[in-house]
């Protein structure tokens, strides 16, 4: 068998590919020498292989919210579209694919492959605190944050003195696909080989504040596998294995366009975020946005030998992990006011911010390697009972 990756899930948090899936084994506690390195539950996936017979299938799963009520906390806070209407969040999910696989030289060469999709719409309801049009009036205020004032939306919600509830609804898109081929091949009935690769990619938007700024998600992720078995004698079987994975999670800021004069770093074209202690919510967003590059290189070889009342296996592993990041800290800038009127008076407690873009490398990398030996010894000493030695380094 081999084994995959536990990274294979896309934004959404859902493992896809479930249907090329042939054998799944959690290994909890009592683990074998081999899996030495794991504290934590280890997860064995074995993937689908062709046969002689071509065979295939699609499916298609669909939810959405044709008999769903309005959500509690919608009604609570008393969202209503612009014909007055109670909102009620709308939601639809949809899984669909399909898989194929059969020979490509009788009993020598076959193949497998499948995809499969997952599109989500999921409302929700979001209350946010703005500036009411009596606090916008407020006698001296600065106009250096009179300027920023616009940006607030008036509230449709209740209003309590300068401030007021805004209540909007938002659907959160989820987008993810995912590929899989496999190929096998026995060159013997004693020495066999597979190649697999899976590729996946992943998007998603979230919302921040207030409508018009969000967070987008991106994750894209390849994973490469080959593993030739050569069986040696019915007692000896050695297996050489080669993985490469790349994960390339991304977070960007999605910010509305705004007067030039408002950005607090000319260099970074995005409005900083403007934060105030016990005032409305948040505008802006300090960060840009962030991405990271993981590659990791694993190397394994398996030995099992069988003699007499003893099962001994052994082998070894080398993992090189590379890690190159792309993470600003509040390139675009983020003044902190410690109230309402603080801001109206432009005197805030704190700014953090990039100087210039001069100022601002956010690349970093680094890299890792982790080598294991292990041996392991299963000694029947009766049919009922077996003795265990082992270790790993």
């Amino acid at each position: 068998s081999d084994v995959c990756s536990s990274d294979l899930t896309g934004v959404s948090g859902n493992f896809l590919g479930s249907d090329g899936i042939r054998e799944f084994k959690v290994e909890s506690n009592a683990y074998s020498a081999e899996f030495g390195r794991g504290a934590g539950g280890i997860f064995n996936l074995a993937t689908k292989s062709g046969e002689n017979a071509f065979h295939g299938g699609v499916f298609e799963y669909l939810r959405n919210d044709n008999l769903d009520a309005k959500r509690w906390e919608t009604n609570k806070l008393g969202a209503r579209d612009d014909s007055g209407n109670a909102i009620k969040s709308p939601f639809a999910r949809n899984q669909f694919g399909g898989s194929f696989s059969g020979p490509i030289i009788h009993d020598k060469t076959f193949f497998f492959g499948l995809y499969e999709g997952f599109r989500e719409r999921r409302g929700q309801t979001i209350q946010s605190v703005t500036f009411t049009q009596a606090a916008r009036q407020t006698p001296g205020i600065d106009p250096r944050a009179a300027q920023y004032l616009p940006l607030w939306p008036l509230p449709n919600g209740e209003v309590r003195g300068q401030l007021g509830d805004y209540v909007f609804d938002y659907s959160t898109p989820v987008n993810e696909d995912f590929y899989q081929i496999r190929g096998d091949h026995h060159f013997s009935e004693s020495d066999s080989f597979f190649m697999r690769y899976s590729f996946s990619n992943s998007k998603q938007e979230t919302p921040f504040s207030f409508p018009e700024y969000t967070n987008k998600f991106e994750n894209t992720n390849h994973f490469v596998t080959v593993e030739d078995t050569h069986i040696f004698s019915p007692m000896f079987l050695v297996s050489f294995r080669g993985g490469f994975s790349r994960t390339n999670p991304l977070e960007l800021s999605q910010n509305p366009e705004v007067n030039p004069a408002l950005l607090f770093n000319p260099a970074f074209p995005q409005l900083g975020a403007i934060v105030i202690t016990n005032g409305p919510s948040s505008i802006g967003n300090g960060t840009t946005g962030g991405g990271l590059t993981n590659n990791s290189f694993q190397y394994v070889a398996d030995a099992r030998y069988i003699r007499g009342a003893h099962s001994t296996k052994f082998g070894f592993n080398w993992n090189t992990i590379q890690f190159m990041g792309w993470l600003p800290g509040r390139d675009a800038g983020d003044y902190t006011f410690g109230s309402v009127a603080n801001f109206f008076a432009a005197n805030s407690s704190r700014f953090r911010g990039a100087i210039s873009a001069a100022y601002n490398d956010a690349y970093r990398s680094m890299s890792q390697e982790i080598n294991g030996l292990y041996f392991q010894d299963d000694f029947q000493v009766d049919r009922k009972s077996t003795r265990l030695n082992s270790s790993h380094t």
